[in-house]
């Protein structure tokens, strides 16, 4: 049976568990874990599909399951997706909706650095969801460094990002996957003055320190015994070799797959 991948996301208690979010044929809902060691094979690719847009705090299925091309949204369901008004905001101006500019201008938010290999990067995060929100990018560690409304805090990372990047491609990622440089990041803020507690984001990824040795770059169909999950990038090792895939690849198709 056909199943439609419609999101990626991470669970956390005691540790962090990567998920996929599957929707068959008839509509059913289930999530499949992407815990180290499970197997996984991606059998047939039958095109994407459109996953939907976020909303007042849930998702919702693309009212006309649209076929599409690139990225994981047709055009209507990006316009109505607050993920993307939010993701551009600078605090200037708030073009969210009116249950987004709420959630904004009522919840606290945390202005925060962090690392990825080497690169650091400064974002922002409600403040309930920060640590998920590391684990969800791959950061190697981070710190929260001033909070406030969404709209203060948007202001203070757009003039931070005049000197410290607020985004990590994927392919970044994969490039810097290996390194780890916590001393880079203490450096700026012993630099700045910050006195920050600096979070191990680091211990939360299964299997992070098992993999011996440099994994390949990879493009295909996915198949494999998962040994790291860290972000949206998958080490996975078929036939002795070790490999990086990008989740977004999975992400929208609709496919064949079997997990073990």
């Amino acid at each position: 049976m056909k199943t439609h991948i419609t999101s990626f996301f991470w669970q956390l208690s005691n540790k962090a568990t990567p998920l996929l979010r599957l929707v068959d044929e008839n509509g059913k809902e289930e999530y499949a874990k992407l815990s180290r060691n499970t197997n996984i094979e991606i059998l047939e690719d039958y095109g994407k599909k459109c996953t939907g847009y976020y909303e007042n705090n849930g998702f919702h299925n693309c009212p006309e399951n649209n076929e599409i091309i690139r990225g994981i949204r047709c055009a209507v369901c990006e316009g109505r997706s607050q993920f993307t008004a939010c993701a551009r905001c600078t605090g200037k101006e708030c073009r969210g909706s009116t249950e987004a500019r709420k959630n904004c201008l009522e919840k606290t938010h945390f202005l925060y650095l962090t690392i990825i290999g080497d690169k650091l990067k400064v974002g922002v995060t409600k403040a309930g969801r920060y640590l998920k929100r590391w684990v969800e990018q791959g950061s190697d560690y981070a710190c929260i460094i001033d909070s406030g409304t969404g709209k203060e805090v948007r202001m203070k990372e757009h003039e931070l990002a005049k000197e410290i990047s607020d985004r990590v491609r994927n392919t970044e990622k994969i490039r810097l996957f290996t390194k780890d440089n916590m001393q880079m990041l203490q450096t700026y803020l012993e630099n700045k003055g910050l006195n920050a507690p600096i979070i191990n984001v680091r211990k939360y990824y299964e299997g992070l320190d098992s993999i011996p040795k440099t994994p390949l770059n990879y493009s295909g169909l996915l198949k494999g015994r998962i040994v790291c999950v860290k972000g949206k990038i998958i080490i996975f090792e078929r036939e002795q070799e070790y490999y990086y895939y990008d989740v977004n690849n999975l992400l929208a198709h609709e496919v064949k797959m079997r997990i073990s």
